[in-house]
């Protein structure tokens, strides 16, 4: 990353992964209801995304809590999708999204870079794109407006290894 990012102590960012059930391919065509839901939950709790990624059938946030449980952001957030996404219609099923996402608490400053650097190169893991820049459904514009990042940023080989141990934590 070009800049530091704050970290927060007292627990409060996590990183958050949610897939849709079934992995079905569904959220970058529906990608006004999946920000919208989170715009909802955002105005309900006062919890803020961090960073973001959205692809076609899971996404990855760090998310700053403001003390409220991730149990129940996922769950204000499922709601609120369900609702926006009009799920028998949309997702042809009564379950939008697997029954559990993944949620890590972060504790260092590291860890959180670590895993906005996550976030921002997933598109390129998924081989959905050739830079996080040229993919356009994740926060890393505005990370890169705001001087956190080049817009070439790529990865050296102590990051790429560092980025490689996160695998696990993606679905």
């Amino acid at each position: 990353m070009a800049k530091h990012i704050e970290f927060r102590h007292g627990g409060r960012l996590h990183f958050f992964t949610l897939a849709t059930s079934k992995r079905t391919p569904i959220l970058l065509d529906n990608i006004d209801a999946v920000l919208a839901a989170w715009k909802e939950v955002e105005a309900e709790t006062g919890m803020e995304l961090i960073c973001w990624v959205i692809l076609q059938d899971h996404f990855h946030a760090v998310i700053d809590t403001n003390f409220n449980t991730m149990r129940k952001l996922s769950h204000a957030f499922k709601l609120a999708s369900a609702k926006l996404f009009h799920v028998e219609r949309v997702a042809k099923r009564k379950t939008l999204w697997e029954s559990s996402g993944w949620d890590q608490t972060l504790t260092s400053a590291e860890d959180l870079e670590r895993h906005i650097d996550f976030v921002h190169y997933n598109p390129v893991k998924h081989g959905v794109a050739a830079s996080p820049w040229e993919y356009s459904h994740s926060s890393f514009r505005e990370f890169v407006k705001h001087g956190y990042y080049f817009k070439d940023w790529t990865i050296d080989s102590e990051r790429r290894r560092l980025l490689q141990e996160l695998d696990d934590t993606d679905v």
